[in-house]
């Protein structure tokens, strides 16, 4: 997701900090969108059942809130 429209804000952030898309695909830099959901359907794509996803933390709205709209790696 670091190469969509709606990272740039993720891309300008590592970039002005010396990053370049080299290091962010040595280090496993990614972007999560705002939302949440696309998170939620990547990990159903994968196989995982929504109470995995839950009981992983990866569901609920607070995990959500923390990570969204900000680049991770």
């Amino acid at each position: 997701m670091l190469h969509s429209r709606d990272a740039r804000v993720g891309r300008d952030f590592l970039r002005e900090r010396g990053f370049d898309g080299t290091a962010a695909t040595r280090f496993g830099v990614g972007y999560a969108p705002r939302g949440g959901e696309e998170l939620v359907r990547h990990l159903r794509s994968k196989g995982f059942t929504d109470e995995e996803i839950t009981l992983g933390g990866l569901g609920g709205r607070a995990v959500a809130d923390s990570t969204t709209g900000s680049a991770v790696g």
